[in-house]
């Protein structure tokens, strides 16, 4: 099942809810992941630009639904950022191996000429 880290920020209303509801908002967000076949790992809240941030694992829809519906309904923002293991980014630096082997290689890219060149002096520096 896939990891997520997900970073939650609070509009006004949500902070308020936030505050108010304390723990108790950790023991529904949970739920409400295990009712989806998923599992929350850590939630915290934080300081900084975000107000929570969860590592939990679940399925891509349910990370969709759970950033779109539920929690912008509470007044919450979240980034959903995918999470991968070492173990999952050997097996893409494997699969890329596969693809290099597969895909010809892209002719190089000239080089263009004004980029590699050196900037034009500025008037001024031309009358030094």
């Amino acid at each position: 099942m896939p990891d997520y880290v997900l970073l939650m920020k609070a509009d006004r209303n949500g902070s308020v809810g936030l505050l108010g509801a304390g723990s108790e908002s950790q023991k529904r967000y949970e739920a409400a992941v295990r009712a989806l076949g998923g599992t929350v790992h850590s939630y915290l809240a934080v300081t900084g630009s975000y107000d929570l941030v969860v590592y939990a694992s679940f399925d891509d829809e349910v990370a969709s639904l759970l950033t779109s519906h539920v929690w912008n309904a509470a007044g919450m923002y979240t980034e959903v950022l995918r999470a991968f293991s070492s173990e999952e980014l050997d097996r893409a630096s494997e699969m890329r191996s596969r693809l290099t082997d597969l895909l010809p290689t892209p002719p190089p890219v000239a080089e263009d000429a004004e980029a590699s060149s050196p900037p034009a002096a500025t008037p001024r520096e031309q009358g030094r």
